[in-house]
């Protein structure tokens, strides 16, 4: 337990971004790279165990099965999950910053010359293809095994695996070593995970709002920006007091709001589309 130096060690760590992206924005963009991928194959590992753990104890999937069906039947499932979808919804929060860098996304030269930009179209789908695989497998899956092998008493709060569930795996299953540096990865890719939303951002904001007069002119320049966006993200932290446990409703709001809002703007727009 961080215990008063949490909020402290929270605020050093949103100005180490923010420094990062002061230096450069391609140098942040292969900072994400080398913290991502092995982050990714860690969790492959954790799931892969947990699997191997189900099946050698294949009464953990009817037992499972069981406390479904002594629940109600799935009416009360899908009411329930539709209740608690705001949280579900921060399980998607890397989703919708991926769509906010898809302006950075390169295409041939020859693209400059069409009015469609094809192969920057064809790079794009693969962004979000390979982003929807991810999130569909391993959200999915981590959710299911998590789900089969960690006991409800572990989720309460205070208890051992809320907030931390997969690293709570990461120790029972493969031992206190690749524990620890799963909660190292943890805590890297969860502070470098504002690097989407601030690449978003420094891309979207000067590109639209001050055309539209929503933004003053200086929001054009990098720099400025980033202590902008630095000075709001404190902010927010202090407000909430870097709790994340406060913090996730709130995010997840903000989830919600920008999908919802984006999927009116796309109806919009195919509604005025002459054919």
């Amino acid at each position: 337990q961080l215990g008063h130096s949490q909020l402290l060690l929270t605020i050093a760590l949103i100005a180490l971004l923010a420094l990062v992206f002061l230096k450069g924005f391609s140098e942040s963009i292969g900072l994400a790279t080398l913290i991502a991928v092995p982050y990714i194959l860690l969790n492959v590992i954790i799931l892969s165990a947990g699997a191997w753990e189900i099946q050698l104890h294949p009464e953990l999937i009817s037992n499972w099965t069981l406390a479904l069906e002594a629940r109600g039947d799935w009416s009360s499932v899908i009411l329930v999950s539709a209740l608690v979808f705001p949280k579900l919804a921060l399980g998607m929060s890397g989703f919708e910053t991926g769509v906010s860098v898809m302006p950075l996304v390169r295409g041939a030269p020859s693209d400059r010359e069409k009015k469609i930009p094809e192969e920057r179209v064809r790079n794009t789908r693969k962004l979000l293809t390979a982003a929807a695989l991810i999130m569909s497998v391993l959200l999915l899956f981590s959710s299911f095994i998590t789900t089969l092998l960690i006991p409800e008493q572990a989720y309460q709060t205070g208890g051992p695996a809320n907030g931390r569930a997969l690293s709570f795996l990461a120790h029972q299953l493969l031992g206190s070593y690749f524990g620890t540096v799963y909660d190292f990865a943890t805590v890297l890719v969860l502070w470098f995970a504002g690097a989407s939303a601030m690449a978003g951002m420094l891309n979207l904001i000067p590109r639209y709002l001050p055309r539209f007069g929503m933004a003053p002119v200086w929001v054009a320049f990098r720099r400025p920006l980033v202590i902008a966006l630095f000075v709001i993200a404190v902010s927010v932290t202090w407000i909430f007091d870097a709790n994340v446990d406060a913090q996730g409703s709130a995010y997840a709001t903000g989830v919600l709001a920008l999908m919802l809002s984006a999927a009116v703007a796309v109806a919009l727009a195919f509604w005025n589309e002459p054919q």
